[in-house]
């Protein structure tokens, strides 16, 4: 009998559904809620969230999670921003061209929340996502991506019967001059002067604007030794 290799599809899936349950396992590891979003497609949310919170493998542990049911596109990211903590996972399922996970993956970094997308999407890497889990869109695609969390949620938890939850390493970019992190934040609240406060992965942060236009609460920011340097996002980007 000969046995057909599997096509570089499926490697490209397994390797990023394996990397993924590995970042995952390392935040339930540390404390973190996992956050279940399926625009258009709320019984995928509930579906993973019911999975994590009573696993049916005997002895795994229960993992708290929710499913944020779908809103309006500022809602669901209002949803988002104030539900989830810094060292919290969301996995949002279904097409990533949406304004809904385009902008839910440029704003995770600054909420300091890891990030998952599985789903489909006509783009190669369409947001910035801490990781995207590509299935084919066509006939199958729910099917494809019921089976995409299913695996996900059974290899988190073989990650987590190891004795110990390697917590995954920060992919922030340093300062090739200070060594200082560039760090994403986005705009809670304008103070007095040339300064506002910042929600950012690490805390609220006291940070000087003058160099960057006037700005609007929850501008997304690019940060480094205490400024802002640069708009990333402006608020309500997509409407």
């Amino acid at each position: 009998m000969t046995l057909t290799p599997p096509d570089d599809d499926y490697n490209e899936q397994a390797d990023s559904l394996a990397g993924a349950a590995h970042v995952v396992a390392a935040r339930i590891h540390a404390g973190a809620t996992l956050w279940c979003i399926a625009p258009g497609l709320d019984d995928h949310a509930r579906h993973l969230a019911v999975e994590f919170v009573h696993p049916a493998s005997v002895g795994a542990r229960a993992v708290s999670a929710v499913a944020l049911l779908t809103l309006p596109h500022d809602d669901l990211i209002d949803s988002a921003r104030y539900s989830a903590r810094a060292g919290d996972v969301i996995v949002s399922m279904g097409d990533a061209d949406t304004q809904f996970v385009s902008e839910l993956g440029e704003r995770s970094q600054a909420w300091g929340v890891t990030h998952l997308h599985i789903g489909w999407s006509a783009q190669p890497r369409p947001f910035t996502a801490t990781r995207f889990v590509r299935i084919g869109e066509d006939s199958r695609a729910e099917r494809l991506l019921t089976r995409a969390y299913h695996l996900l949620w059974e290899l988190t938890f073989i990650c987590l019967r190891q004795p110990q939850s390697p917590v995954a390493s920060s992919e922030t970019e340093s300062c090739a001059v200070c060594a200082d992190e560039a760090t994403i934040g986005e705009v809670e609240q304008l103070l007095d002067g040339d300064s506002a406060r910042v929600r950012t992965a690490f805390g609220p942060s006291r940070v000087d604007v003058s160099l960057v236009p006037p700005l609007k609460r929850h501008d997304l920011l690019l940060m480094h030794a205490g400024s802002a340097l640069r708009v990333l996002a402006p608020a309500k980007s997509i409407l």
